[in-house]
């Protein structure tokens, strides 16, 4: 029996051995087994970066339901995840990048934060193909409130078949057995300093250095220019706005009204090869007219909408996205002084002489801070 035994552990010492080391890699980097509570109720910052996207939500969920009231908040898609809090003169939270597709889960997981948690200011970030589709079900409160403390087995095999060749091992064991870079969880987070941050934001280093890899603009926006043709994701085609997705907008406004919130509502900026190219396609004829279908039907104090696309200050240059519909920092900061011109409610708690200083002192075309 003992032989026996010893034959076994001998024929599994290598599964033991390969599931010890990825057990400390998923230990020790913070990417499962790490509690966060402690993090998220301190002041420190940090960087959160999993390669398992489920716990994502679950952050900012926290940060959001653990801390303090934040005074703005923006809501939204990953679009508008590079609001970052030294953009305000007041206490902020970027709500974003929960994976929340349409304008009824916007305010679904509104109505299941605590009362005493909403905000009074709302920065609401409209995708264009948002007032194509409607009535997404909505999910269940536990999709962006219990973080997975435990791997599961398929993401126990993507981790063996990246670990073997995708990941630098000698950045994970450097991260592993030194530990000196302080508050940095997660794979992403080690491996490419990407992740979120602790007002909410997404650091997008990671997409900033595939995007320089493209040659041209024509490279850059290509898997976006062909969906504007075909009509396909983040664009959608149709003549005519559906209807029902602004009427699910006003019922998200008229919640906000009931608990004195002010919405500040942006249809968000593409860059201007992407509009010209939906101009020159003709698939999208929906997209200008979302402004006046909202305005027609929507009418309170609280609420103000704004297409960056359609201002006459919009500049914004193609070098500054990563693609066909996502700015960083730069384009986000030239958001806010686009609508700041229009005498937006923000310019209550923006500061226009920071936000332009800010942009002189740019480092690049992407990043500010």
């Amino acid at each position: 029996m003992k032989k026996f035994t010893g034959r076994v552990l001998i024929f599994l010492s290598p599964f033991i051995f390969t599931m010890g080391i990825i057990i400390l890699i998923l230990f020790q980097t913070g990417e499962f087994f790490t509690p966060l509570d402690k993090l998220i109720l301190s002041n420190e910052d940090y960087i959160i970066g999993h390669h398992h996207h489920k716990n994502y939500s679950p952050i900012v969920w926290k940060e959001l339901t653990l801390n303090e009231k934040k005074h703005i908040w923006v809501l939204g898609t990953s679009r508008v995840m590079a609001f970052r809090k030294e953009m305000f003169e007041t206490s902020f939270y970027n709500a974003s990048g929960l994976k929340l597709k349409t304008i009824s889960d916007y305010l679904y997981f509104l109505k299941n934060i605590p009362k005493d948690k909403l905000p009074t200011i709302l920065i609401l970030g409209l995708d264009q193909i948002m007032f194509q589709f409607s009535k997404n079900n909505p999910r269940e409160a536990d999709f962006w409130s219990h973080l997975q403390f435990f791997p599961d087995t398929d993401y126990l095999r993507s981790f063996l078949y990246k670990i073997i060749f995708e990941y630098d091992l000698s950045i994970i064991f450097d991260y592993v057995f030194k530990n000196d870079t302080k508050n940095k969880i997660g794979l992403a987070a080690v491996l490419e300093n990407t992740g979120f941050q602790k007002d909410g934001s997404w650091n997008f280093k990671r997409e900033v250095k595939k995007s320089l890899m493209f040659e041209d603009d024509m490279q850059k926006f290509s898997k976006d220019l062909s969906r504007v043709r075909n009509g396909g994701y983040w664009f959608g085609s149709s003549n005519d706005v559906n209807i029902e997705s602004v009427y699910e907008l006003k019922d998200l406004v008229n919640y906000c009204d009931e608990k004195n919130i002010y919405v500040v509502a942006i249809i968000n900026p593409l860059p201007k090869i992407i509009n010209l190219e939906i101009r020159k396609n003709g698939k999208q004829k929906y997209i200008d007219k979302i402004l006046p279908e909202v305005r027609k039907r929507i009418n309170s104090s609280n609420f103000e909408i704004w297409d960056l696309n359609q201002l006459t200050n919009y500049n914004m240059s193609n070098d500054e996205f990563i693609d066909g519909v996502h700015g960083v920092e730069v384009s986000t900061v030239k958001s806010l002084l686009c609508i700041l011109n229009q005498n937006s409610k923000l310019s209550d708690f923006v500061s226009k002489e920071n936000l332009t200083r800010d942009i002189d002192n740019r480092k690049n075309n992407y990043f500010i801070y």
